[in-house]
């Protein structure tokens, strides 16, 4: 209760999931990866309730059903669920015993029992009280105006009372309330944040850069010696704006400081401001820990931060699709890349050289579906700076992407391991 701040970060992990805030809750071992990934990704939610985060914007969201994210139970399934769970897995173990599927059956049984019966209650309700609205309706028809009003009141009074009493679902008694789908969408419509003792059995988990979009800022809580960090946010400029707000964040909670490897004395954001014309595919700066307690000494640590990007005079062509070899294999910078990179590319760093390639350069998709000749005409963002909004990607800017995030993160990942093994043990 006494949290001021509307978002918290969320963990989800194989085996447990939640924050400081809810607490720690088992994962049920039904969610899976694509799910997890798909609403902690929900990037719409972060324009929307950052940018235009006003009440007739989150009654579009709530009545045409645009949010991405979605409510995650923490609280275990109940007793019913599971009984029914296992009574389901009994019969279909009489049924077929050897059956592959009669385990995902029975899960499936229970977790739509547990669902019907959290927003059982509170529908049935609803329907009651639309009942009421329609006998009134009907009553009115035939000329029974008293009856009609009363009967009219009843319904809407129930609506009322309902959706007024989930503003107070912090009393354990009306804590069933929060177990209701529509109850949780008008209480977000409303932006009304939840306070009570205990977490709700649901929670709205959705894209992180409602807070922080690397995810670097959790690291720096544990206080980790050395991190590694890719970002593709939308930042055409080069800005390195996600960057910039988690140092922000993290000088607000007092967790650390950065600074130029090269030059202590040197400001960070000036360090910042040479990627965009950089050939380094990474950024190196230092981090200084702040002391756990009084008289406590300062822990350093180091982040490199990848940019997803094109190096100045990139000369790379356009790949074909990924292949398994390629995928189980080291990387290889592709012929023209001009990142210093040790990449062998026979072009130079100012165009093709002498190396000749019909092929189109990558610096010259666009996002659309479009390829060859016409692809130079068509209007939009060219590769790698395609919108978060575009959705006609192909599996061609799909490889292109891997490809550029593989090429800009070897020269990382050889210098960390350098870095752990000096010798070159493996």
């Amino acid at each position: 209760p006494e949290d001021k701040e509307l978002l918290s970060d969320f963990t989800l992990s194989p085996l447990f999931m939640g924050c400081p805030r809810t607490g720690f809750f088992r994962t049920d071992r039904r969610m899976r990866l694509g799910y997890a990934i798909s609403v902690s990704g929900a990037a719409p939610d972060t324009l929307m309730l950052t940018k235009f985060d006003v009440l007739p914007i989150r009654f579009l969201l709530s009545v045409f059903s645009l949010r991405l994210g979605d409510f995650v139970r923490l609280a275990p399934d109940g007793k019913i669920a599971k009984q029914i769970g296992t009574t389901f897995r009994r019969l279909e173990e009489r049924a077929a015993p050897s059956a592959a599927g009669n385990e995902v059956r029975a899960a499936t049984a229970q977790f739509l029992v547990q669902r019907v019966w959290d927003g059982a209650p509170v529908a049935s309700i609803f329907i009651a009280c639309h009942l009421l609205v329609m006998l009134g309706r009907g009553l009115d028809d035939v000329g029974s105006c008293g009856a009609y009003h009363v009967i009219l009141q009843m319904g809407l009074s129930g609506f009322v009372v309902v959706l007024v009493l989930s503003f107070f679902a912090f009393a354990p008694q009306l804590r069933w309330l929060m177990r209701s789908p529509l109850i949780l969408q008008f209480q977000m419509m409303f932006m009304h944040r939840h306070q009570a003792i205990r977490p709700p059995p649901y929670v709205y988990v959705s894209d992180g850069g409602l807070i922080e979009c690397l995810g670097v800022l959790l690291l720096l809580r544990r206080r980790m010696p050395l991190i590694i960090c890719s970002d593709a946010c939308e930042d055409m400029n080069v800005t390195l704006r996600a960057l910039l707000d988690t140092i922000h964040l993290a000088r607000a909670e007092k967790l650390c400081s950065f600074f130029d490897v090269r030059d202590p004395r040197r400001d960070v954001q000036l360090s910042m401001a040479e990627v965009r014309h950089s050939r380094c595919p990474y950024l190196r700066l230092g981090i200084r820990y702040e002391p756990t307690e009084a008289g406590g000494e300062a822990m350093e640590g180091e982040l490199l931060y990848i940019r997803m990007r094109l190096a100045p005079d990139d000369a790379a062509p356009e790949r074909g699709l990924l292949e398994k070899s390629e995928l189980m294999g080291e990387p290889i910078p592709p012929p023209g890349s001009t990142f210093d990179s040790g990449a062998g590319t026979g072009r130079g760093g100012n165009g093709r050289g002498s190396f000749r390639d019909t092929r189109p350069l990558r610096r010259e998709m666009n996002g659309l579906w479009c390829s060859g000749p016409c692809a130079r005409r068509c209007p939009g963002r060219r590769f790698p700076d395609f919108g978060t909004g575009n959705q006609f990607l192909q599996p061609r800017h799909f490889a292109n992407l891997c490809a550029l995030g593989a090429e800009m993160t070897l020269p990382a990942v050889k210098y960390i391991a350098q870095k752990i093994r000096p010798n070159g043990t493996p």
